[in-house]
């Protein structure tokens, strides 16, 4: 049984698809997805979701290609989030929030260069590494026990994007 903040219980099952020897007494660590969890027992959610954009310059590494030169991109990016219940005057978050939070983050990222940024330091910048990187910052800024942060997909062109979510 998993309680939530609603006190409402969710079963989980577990099927054990390998054998393995394991003292009789362990720990068992889940990594839910409350949204799906809460949806397939018929407990109502809300879908928020907001669009911004930056402009940054980047360059794959150890990628053979173009792209591996410095280039840039005017990133879309769209920012999804979940809320179980509406405050006062009917809202899960105020949109206002939702942009605020992702605006200054994204000011972090404008007009840079992101590889000589510290969250992609030794790792390709990526827009699955960027969209990865704004889902962790926007969750330790907005998730609250109602809102969690869905989903973060970026665009790097109006054909091409990647989505990261937990």
């Amino acid at each position: 049984m998993v309680r939530c903040r609603t006190k409402k219980q969710v079963k989980v099952k577990v099927r054990v698809e390998e054998e393995w020897s394991a003292p009789s007494t362990f720990r068992l660590n889940l990594n839910l997805n409350l949204d799906v969890a809460f949806r397939s027992k018929g407990i109502p959610m809300y879908r928020l979701s907001i669009s911004s954009s930056f402009a940054a310059a980047h360059n794959l590494v150890n990628y053979q290609g173009d792209c591996e030169n410095l280039h840039g991109h005017n990133w879309k990016v769209e920012v999804t989030v979940t809320a179980r219940e509406l405050d006062k005057a009917g809202l899960g978050i105020d949109f206002k929030i939702l942009k605020k939070e992702t605006r200054e983050l994204l000011m972090t990222l404008d007009h840079k260069y992101l590889n000589q940024l510290p969250p992609f330091a030794g790792i390709s910048p990526s827009s699955e590494h960027i969209a990865r990187h704004l889902y962790g910052e926007l969750s330790r800024r907005l998730n609250n026990g109602n809102v969690a942060v869905q989903e973060v997909t970026v665009w790097e062109s109006d054909v091409a994007r990647a989505s990261y979510y937990e």
